[in-house]
């Protein structure tokens, strides 16, 4: 592992679906910092998507043996990317560490706090941004933000 590397534990496997491809992605946990999601694979095929996503979780939990055969299995079916990318994802799922880049993880400024996830989005409320300072490009600073302010369809993820 090279330097520039860091170790996150892997805690789930998910699946996001669009009308052209299908991607599993893992949630990781990182010691010095929030969690955070990676793509592991992409492909056409929603199934095999969700079977990837169910094996891989299955492998986290599991016995190692079973997974193997049931990893070269799926691979079958896959074109040689997704492929090379759910076995080498099976792989870090079963030593239960995942590499990440040094510049995945987020570093608060000290001092600081990030916004609470639980606290509510109330359309109205309009500050002055983050400690009373007014961001000088005219654009609302992140605690101004709000959902209808923004262009395009919007998409609340909460878990």
């Amino acid at each position: 592992m090279s330097e520039h590397q860091l170790a996150a534990a892997p805690r789930d496997f998910l699946c996001e679906h669009t009308p052209s491809k299908s991607r599993v992605l893992v949630l990781l946990a990182h010691d010095d910092g929030p969690d955070s999601l990676q793509a592991v694979l992409t492909c056409r095929d929603p199934e095999l998507a969700h079977r990837a996503a169910e094996l891989l979780r299955r492998t986290l939990r599991g016995p190692a043996d079973h997974a193997v055969e049931s990893v070269d299995g799926l691979c079958g079916g896959l074109p040689d990317a997704p492929a090379s990318s759910l076995r080498q994802a099976a792989t870090h799922a079963r030593s239960g560490t995942w590499p990440t880049a040094a510049g995945t993880l987020i570093a608060w400024p000290a001092g600081s706090v990030p916004e609470d996830p639980d606290q509510e989005d109330d359309g109205d409320s309009r500050g002055s941004g983050a400690n009373g300072v007014v961001p000088h490009s005219g654009a609302p600073s992140p605690r101004e933000s709000r959902l209808r302010d923004l262009a395009g369809q919007v998409v609340r993820v909460a878990s």
